[in-house]
């Protein structure tokens, strides 16, 4: 599962690709809440924030290399997150959100 779940950055990429939305993984942000998920991104160059909602606490997540740790998803905080995404972006590019 763990060699899988390395390549889903590279899926995801192609798959928007077909779809006429280019980028790189270095203009992508992954969320997920695993070390396994920051692994993921991080072996692609992608920027990453992790999130303490699964069986990892904040304190493993903090021993990653996540860019941003969250302990919860909520609104507030998913709102502060959004506004520093620039931060990650220091060429201008666009920030496309997923549902």
């Amino acid at each position: 599962m763990q060699a899988e779940r390395g390549r889903l950055l590279p899926i995801a990429i192609e798959k928007f690709s077909r779809k006429g939305h280019e980028f790189s993984p270095e203009e992508c942000v992954v969320i997920g809440d695993t070390p396994r998920d920051v692994r993921c991104a991080k072996i692609h160059g992608a920027h990453c924030i992790a999130v303490a909602t699964g069986p990892y606490s904040r304190d493993d997540l903090l021993d990653t290399d996540a860019d941003i740790v969250l302990d919860s998803p909520s609104k507030d905080i998913s709102c502060n997150v959004i506004t520093h995404l620039d931060s990650f972006f220091e060429d201008g590019s666009r920030v496309i959100f997923l549902k």
